[in-house]
């Protein structure tokens, strides 16, 4: 299936140059490429979160991805911070930063609260994920091999119960999609990816157990990555533009299970952690 396809109302990546992207040396970095930059020389760090912050944004992102908080529940920084044990300040921190990414909302005077997924916003996000993986794929370096999770070796796009099994096959996705975009060289597009991931981590994790498009759209993920690894650019394109046609097929009936769970749930974030 070409791009055009699963993009139809976007310009073509070839009309972006977006190696300018990069080229603009004396202004100062965003936070996206501050954060993208690190990442390209070690995934697993982020320049923007220091060890407290970064384990509360950890804590935190994965309460929300259990999507049983109802949308538009305020979260109360003082009790986060109790319950982790932390000042309020990494919690503030991380706080800020989820809503950077659109994980969380915020209202000026009342704080930061949990967001309703929307489908459309879900289906653009993919949709320029394909570009990113596209970029990445036909002009970046072939990204480091990815050993999987020890766990997910046994995981053949099966379905799956366990919601520790669908955590650790979410999050083995978000390491292939971050290496792809390290692979670019370009930091605002690692940075971005980071982003990505963060907005739609829990249609993964979810959607692993849920619906089988979402299954074969993360098996798939093995097949890109060994494309790469043998040079094979056109064809790893191809894998991703099915990856992402499944992810977006998925996506309406998706999102509508997520939030119909959440509104009917009573639980806090805070009691989630």
């Amino acid at each position: 299936m070409m791009l055009a396809n699963i993009l139809p109302n976007v310009v073509p990546i070839s009309s972006f140059d977006m190696s300018r992207t990069t080229t603009r040396m004396r202004e100062p970095p965003s936070a996206f490429e501050a954060l993208g930059q690190t990442l390209m020389q070690d995934p697993n760090s982020n320049p923007l979160l220091p060890d407290k912050v970064l384990e509360a944004y950890s804590r935190v992102r994965s309460a929300l991805h259990h999507h049983l908080s109802p949308p538009g529940s305020f979260l109360n920084i003082r009790v986060i911070a109790e319950r982790l044990k932390f000042s309020t300040t990494p919690v503030r921190e991380a706080l800020i930063r989820l809503a950077n990414e659109e994980v969380i909302g915020f209202v000026r005077g009342r704080g930061y609260y949990t967001r309703a997924l929307d489908a459309d916003e879900m289906i653009a996000d993919h949709r320029f994920a394909m570009v990113m993986i596209r970029y990445a794929i036909e002009h970046g370096a072939s990204p480091h091999r990815q050993e999987p999770i020890v766990e997910m070796n046994a995981w053949h796009g099966e379905p799956v119960a366990d919601d520790l099994v669908a955590t650790m096959i979410a999050t083995e996705a978000e390491r292939r999609y971050q290496s792809i975009a390290n692979s670019s060289g370009n930091r605002r597009i690692a940075g971005a990816m980071a982003g990505f991931c963060a907005r739609t981590g829990q249609v993964r994790q979810f959607g692993v157990r849920l619906m089988p498009e979402v299954r074969r759209a993360l098996w798939s993920l093995r097949a890109l990555e060994e494309r790469l690894q043998l040079e094979d650019r056109d064809v790893a394109v191809r894998i991703g533009e099915e990856h992402i046609r499944l992810m977006i097929d998925a996506l309406p009936e998706l999102v509508r299970n997520l939030n119909g769970h959440a509104s009917s749930s009573k639980a806090l974030i805070e009691d989630l952690l």
